[in-house]
């Protein structure tokens, strides 16, 4: 269930600095109950760097991604959306297992905040306490 997204808004939060975005993100998925990945098939697409490390990209909302993605010419992948419950749940243990991070909200001009999966699961852990609390 995403939500309305203007292109100003649009133009702006990806013209902000990688933590920003990273807090934005945090904002809206708690609200929206949605993570927005890229899978291939049914598993995550896990991206690697030069030095081997191993991460996932993730963005709040369908339009964040779509410039990222076409710019990054990854065309065996799908953008899809992820239920928070079980993103919390499993996902983001799996990943944590598997020593893959979590870039956070990257666009075409600039990387996201990468993240542990652990890191990411507390700091969502916090904003999902706060707004019940």
């Amino acid at each position: 269930m995403s939500y309305e997204l203007s292109a100003k808004d649009l133009k702006n939060t990806i013209a902000s600095d990688s933590t920003a975005r990273l807090d934005h993100f945090v904002q809206k998925v708690q609200k929206t109950g949605e993570i927005w990945t890229l899978a291939e098939g049914e598993a995550l697409l896990v991206l690697g760097t030069e030095d081997n490390s191993q991460f996932i990209a993730v963005w709040p909302h369908p339009d964040y991604a779509l410039s990222w993605f076409e710019d990054a010419g990854i065309e065996e992948a799908d953008l899809v959306a992820m239920n928070l419950a079980d993103w919390l749940e499993s996902t983001l243990e799996e990943l944590a297992e598997a020593q893959i991070d979590v870039d956070v909200f990257p666009t075409c001009d600039e990387d996201g905040k990468v993240i542990s999966a652990l890191d990411l699961k507390k700091r969502l852990g916090k904003s999902l306490g706060n707004q019940t609390g």
